[in-house]
């Protein structure tokens, strides 16, 4: 997890900038790894939303990259380039797997076969339902050279989670890439990840928060997204029946 919170890493160089306004920026960091990067900006917590959401993420034992808190000073540019406050230091990295392995943001349908944990892609609609997830929320792919052919998908894209919790349906999100891998699984059974949150205590959930960077997450956000979470952890089953009011397979799965 994220045991190593308060030791951040620095990003000593910028490898590809925002390819839009709030979108991650490519890094090598002093750990000679590289890092999607996001930071907060004056109209949005992506930073903040990334940390908190991954931590949950991780804790219900869903496939993540690594994460860091990365301190971004040393590179010149970036913040000046997407809007952020001038005291904003920090962003919170997803590590690229490197040698042995491709990455990819896309797998086209004739390859889901080599996808081994396709059917974990399901349950991540019921934690995008929970976290109010607005964004597209695709995956990312690592491919490891081996014969079979292995690749194995991480869940990200969590910087519009959380925004006030106003996203009653997760419908009314755009078009999610991620939907076409959920379609191609075995089953719409997501009852594992459904019970699994559901069951979470207070205590639970927050412990969860807390793994989550200080310097991305005080004390105060913290707590209101802890609340905002117990709400939607109540009313779930609810709230995933008018996300996906459409599905032949729902009324099995959201009792």
């Amino acid at each position: 997890m994220l045991e190593w919170k308060n030791c951040p890493i620095t990003a000593v160089s910028m490898v590809r900038p925002p390819l839009k306004p709030g979108g991650p920026t490519l890094v090598k960091a002093d750990d000679n790894q590289h890092y999607f990067v996001k930071t907060n900006s004056e109209m949005r917590l992506d930073a903040s939303h990334e940390a908190a959401a991954s931590c949950v993420a991780a804790s219900l034992g869903l496939s993540t990259p690594v994460t860091r808190l990365v301190k971004m000073h040393r590179v010149s540019g970036v913040r000046a380039g997407i809007g952020e406050g001038p005291t904003e230091e920090f962003g919170f990295g997803s590590r690229v797997l490197g040698f042995g392995h491709r990455l990819y943001d896309y797998v086209p349908e004739k390859l889901f076969g080599w996808v081994e944990n396709l059917e974990e892609m399901v349950q991540w609609a019921v934690f995008d339902v929970w976290t109010a997830n607005a964004g597209k929320a695709h995956p990312v792919f690592a491919g490891r050279c081996s014969e079979p052919p292995s690749i194995r998908a991480f869940k990200i894209g969590h910087s519009r989670c959380f925004g006030g919790f106003e996203v009653e349906t997760y419908s009314e999100a755009p078009a999610r890439e991620i939907d076409r891998y959920q379609r191609a699984a075995h089953s719409l059974d997501w009852t594992n990840t459904l019970k699994a949150i559901r069951c979470l205590s207070e205590e639970e959930v927050r412990a969860m928060l807390d793994y989550a960077p200080t310097e991305l997450l005080n004390a105060r956000y913290r707590d209101r997204l802890l609340e905002g979470l117990l709400v939607r952890q109540e009313r779930l089953p609810e709230l995933i029946a008018r996300s996906f009011a459409d599905s032949l397979s729902l009324d099995e799965h959201t009792a």
